[in-house]
């Protein structure tokens, strides 16, 4: 067994996949598939782009994530392409999202109580024929301490008698929520 701090940083830049890999093995004694490091190296640039440098207990955040995603087929039909949110002290939250469905670009604008409020609801209203879903659960757990901690976000959406869950983990709520908004209409529209 090995010891480690679980906030010494591991990467400040983009890994590569073998990085990835050896780091994996020599922290978990674990030698995962090329599908798994494909999801960690996704994982691992979102939060870099976002100015987060990967801890050891980031990169276990992120693994538990991809382990649990990987082995769903799905279709990925919808993807987020861009999105803005603006709030302020007692303001209502505004935001704009752009998403990607079959292909074709979509834009929303949406008011909310909150800034997950109005990217979630600007997502539904930017394809509105296509996004009929009603959020039934939204669960936030930190992970982490610190203003900069790593947050997992579950969302449950049902349509009808369909129900479908998604999961994100990011260094921002905002971000995690979208994903998780994300993954949950996309689960539900598998392959």
């Amino acid at each position: 067994m090995v010891f480690v701090e679980k906030d010494q940083v591991l990467f400040r830049d983009m890994p590569n996949p073998t990085q990835t890999k050896e780091a994996l093995e020599d922290l978990f004694g674990a030698n995962y598939n090329d599908d798994l490091i494909a999801k960690v190296q996704s994982c691992i640039e979102r939060f870099l782009a976002k100015g987060r440098a990967i801890h050891i207990s980031d990169l276990q955040d992120i693994v538990q994530d991809a382990m649990e995603m990987v082995d769903i087929t799905r279709s990925d039909i919808l993807k987020v392409v861009s999105f803005k949110v603006t709030t302020g002290q007692d303001k209502i939250a505004e935001a704009e999202v752009t998403v990607e469905l079959n292909g074709q670009l979509y834009y929303a604008s949406n008011k909310g109580v909150g800034p997950v409020d109005a990217i979630i609801q600007a997502l539904c209203k930017a394809c509105p024929s296509e996004i009929q879903y009603q959020l039934t659960d939204y669960k936030v757990q930190i992970r982490g301490q610190g203003a900069d901690a790593v947050v997992y976000v579950e969302m449950k959406l049902i349509k009808g008698s369909q129900n479908s869950v998604g999961k994100a983990v990011s260094p921002d709520i905002i971000q995690a929520s979208v994903e998780a908004f994300i993954d949950a209409y996309n689960i539900a529209h598998p392959v």
